[in-house]
């Protein structure tokens, strides 16, 4: 890019596409799509002409790869790059409403990452070797079209999709959908039944409150048993989570769907070791200070204490002590000031059951997680 670009022809005193219209390309870059020009206003020729820009320089770089940082493209531009067997990258780039991107290529390398699709999205990745959409924004719907056997190569990882996330997963290829956040609802098909590609993995991804619906609860015990069959334990957790979300919106509000929904928080449903150990934590926290606040002999001022610290501790370790009347421990008179009342050996009981939960549920996640096949 110029280091003094020319000012956009439609005088808004900004560099644009369309300060200049007889641009190459790379001095396209970094370039925002003009406030005057909106969609209604822009001009046919000039756009047609850039167009024409775009088209003409991508053909003269075939096989030599083309790439652009942070140009929007605007609505109802027609994008169409025919590419040889180079590379295609449309970096920090913003894709209008109704903007059409499509390629002709079966040989090229295309990316897209960093990029915000305004608009629904269908990509149909057979035209690519690679498509990489890490960390790119799709408010809207999006569709991954995978009609037929291709050894496909998508990376979506640190993605958001907003709408409805729709794709036929095939049996073969790269499919890397980590640390992606899905918001709308989930419609994963499995082209081949009971069997997905060993590289596919939705790892470390969040899942919103439209993802589950009781339509989906099928869908997502297929993708449990193909992950299972490929022994990939942490998808197989994760759709083993959504299925009993899904599950659970069938369930009329009651005791059953109470205690699911206590399992999912805090365990994922027995896939996860890392919550029960951190709500554990918490537990002895937040009984901690509620025995200081019950003493006679503490406060508030959290000022370190052993014998509150013992007491706290001596609950997991020695659950009950003061239901069973057993008191061996010279810091329970210390913290209860005297001889225990009902109160105290409600609360402790039910501080030891909480812990003592948590920390099954703990060993449970830990030995299904890395149990063997």
């Amino acid at each position: 890019m110029n280091a003094h670009p020319p000012i956009c022809v439609g005088a808004c005193g900004e560099p644009c596409q369309f300060s200049n219209l007889a641009l190459p390309l790379q001095q396209i870059e970094e370039r925002s799509y003009c406030p005057l020009h909106a969609p209604l206003n822009a001009p046919e020729k000039g756009l047609q002409h850039m167009m024409g820009i775009l088209q003409a320089v991508v053909n003269a770089q075939a096989g030599a790869g083309l790439e652009l940082r942070g140009v929007i493209f605007p609505t109802n531009g027609q994008i169409h790059l025919q590419h040889g067997s180079g590379s295609v990258v449309l970096r920090a780039c913003e894709f209008d409403d109704r903007a059409v991107l499509s390629f002709a290529s079966l040989d090229a390398n295309i990316c897209l990452e960093n990029s915000i699709f305004r608009g629904s999205v269908a990509i149909n990745p057979r035209v690519a070797r690679k498509f990489h959409c890490s960390n790119t924004r799709f408010p809207a719907a999006l569709t991954i079209n995978t009609p037929e056997p291709y050894p496909y190569d998508l990376d979506f990882s640190r993605s958001i999709v907003g709408g409805d996330f729709k794709i036929r997963l095939p049996s073969q290829g790269n499919f890397n959908f980590r640390q992606m956040q899905f918001l709308g609802r989930l419609d994963i098909e499995l082209a081949n039944a009971k069997k997905v590609a060993q590289s596919t993995s939705f790892n470390d991804s969040r899942f919103g409150r439209r993802v589950c619906t009781t339509e989906s609860e099928p869908s997502f015990r297929a993708l449990r048993q193909a992950f299972e069959e490929t022994g990939n334990r942490d998808d197989e957790g994760i759709f083993y989570a959504l299925e009993k979300r899904s599950q659970r919106k069938s369930l009329a509000y009651g005791l059953t769907r109470c205690v699911s929904a206590l399992y999912d928080w805090t365990s994922w449903y027995g896939s996860n070791y890392t919550r029960p150990l951190v709500a554990l934590l918490s537990v002895q926290i937040l009984a901690s200070t509620g025995y200081a606040l019950a003493s006679p002999n503490y406060s508030l001022a959290f000022s370190f204490s052993p014998e509150l610290c013992a007491f706290t501790l001596a609950q997991v370790l020695k659950p009950f002590e003061i239901l069973g009347g057993r008191i061996q421990s010279t810091f329970v008179e210390e913290v209860v000031g005297g001889v225990p009342t009902g109160a105290w050996a409600l609360g402790s009981s039910l501080h030891a059951v909480c812990s003592l939960s948590l920390v099954a549920l703990s060993i449970l996640a830990i030995r299904w997680r890395f149990k063997r096949s």
